[in-house]
């Protein structure tokens, strides 16, 4: 399958995408301009560029005939737009057996959801947390973000 150049959403359209000076910050959300923790300090956005913005409904659509979505795993990074994404798949979440994704407990991205908005959205969906993984933590020791694996409850 050739590689997609296009992000993820809840809905289909275009959306500026800030590219930072570090790899795997950038993002479909701003730089939070409020916080001053030690990673929204440490980037800085080059750039910013427009992408085709899908769902991950159409996504999944427009794959292999025979995937199986009861069969997937899917892994979720899009700093902060995690919640977006899910938003858009209201025909394939309910299909998914487990999911992973990035959970911000500080403040990087404007707008970006609490998580416990997250996980009471996946909780509305039937899934549980079976795993909580520390991505990074500030010098005071307070958890920044955590990748959160869940899967279905039944």
């Amino acid at each position: 399958m050739e590689r997609a150049q296009h992000g993820a959403g809840a809905s289909r359209g275009t959306l500026p995408l800030n590219i930072s000076d570090k790899t795997g910050w950038s993002s479909l959300l701003r730089k939070s301009e409020s916080d001053t923790n030690e990673v929204v300090t440490a980037i800085s956005i080059e750039r910013v560029v427009d992408v085709q913005v899908h769902t991950l409904d159409e996504v999944f659509a427009g794959l292999e005939p025979d995937l199986d979505p009861s069969r997937c795993y899917l892994k979720l990074d899009s700093q902060g737009f995690d919640l977006e994404i899910m938003r858009g798949a209201p025909k394939s979440l309910p299909q998914l057996p487990a999911l992973q994704s990035e959970l911000e407990l500080l403040k990087v991205y404007e707008q970006a959801p609490d998580y416990l908005e997250v996980l009471a959205f996946l909780r509305s969906q039937d899934f549980s947390i079976t795993g909580l993984f520390p991505i990074w933590a500030d010098k005071l020791l307070r958890i920044g973000e955590v990748d959160a694996v869940f899967r279905k409850a039944g």
